[in-house]
């Protein structure tokens, strides 16, 4: 018999799966993330179409425009915004391509 709690449980986990499918198991070499980041964006706006950073926030549509680095293998601790130490490599590859860029 399908309840609530059953529903729910089910969404959640199918909700949770794809995003765990696509975990990263390492970051990104600071050259690629240069490259990623040097890119031309995938659509370009006229300079009458364009949007200050508020409206790019709030639009999804404009912000898949944009490029973008994929830094999912970067682990927090639980409802903690700090970084813990073995993280700091990672976060150090980023640095150095924004830094070469």
């Amino acid at each position: 018999m399908l309840t609530r709690r059953t529903f729910a449980v089910a969404m959640i986990a199918a909700l949770a799966m794809p995003s765990l499918a696509f975990a990263q198991a390492t970051t990104p070499s600071a050259a690629t993330i240069e490259r990623q980041l040097e890119a031309a964006p995938r659509v370009k706006l006229r300079p009458n179409q364009r949007v200050t950073i508020r409206e790019f926030k709030r639009r999804p549509d404009l912000r898949r425009m944009a490029r973008s680095i994929d830094i999912q293998s970067i682990n927090f601790a639980f409802g903690s915004a700090a970084i813990s130490e073995p993280q700091y490599g990672k976060i150090e590859n980023i640095a150095d391509a924004l830094h070469r860029i």
